[in-house]
């Protein structure tokens, strides 16, 4: 796991890596110097990721607890590349407010039209 602290309000920093210590999972912190963005901050997680699946939760998104589990068994079982989830919209209470489904079969020309996929429900292979 890669996480990006692209804030430059340090202050929360300890909290996040004292959460990490009680984390099961690899981890790597990179701090930017400078507020540099979400797309920058991926890109520069994507260059020093050494696994084989790419999946972005960013900070004010939640996952279920097996979700990378259960996604990339989906994934191996289909022989895919490339999958996607519904989600749920949650306010700032963790209250559920409202849910997208996906479309069961979407064609690539009608992906690069829409804004269908929620992000954080990704998980793409590395070795596309």
């Amino acid at each position: 796991m890669i996480i990006i602290y692209d804030d430059t309000d340090k202050s929360e920093l300890i909290f996040v890596k004292n959460v990490l210590r009680n984390c099961r999972f690899k981890n790597r912190i990179i701090v930017n110097k400078s507020n540099i963005g979400a797309g920058l901050s991926r890109n520069r997680g994507l260059k020093v990721s050494k696994g084989n699946y790419i999946a972005f939760c960013d900070a004010d998104d939640l996952w279920k607890k097996d979700k990378l589990k259960k996604q990339i068994q989906f994934m191996n079982k289909k022989k895919l590349k490339f999958s996607h989830t519904s989600y749920n919209i949650i306010n700032s209470h963790s209250k559920i407010i409202g849910k997208f489904d996906i479309t069961k079969n979407i064609t690539f020309k009608e992906l690069v039209k829409s804004c269908d996929i929620g992000l954080s429900s990704v998980i793409i292979s590395k070795s596309w």
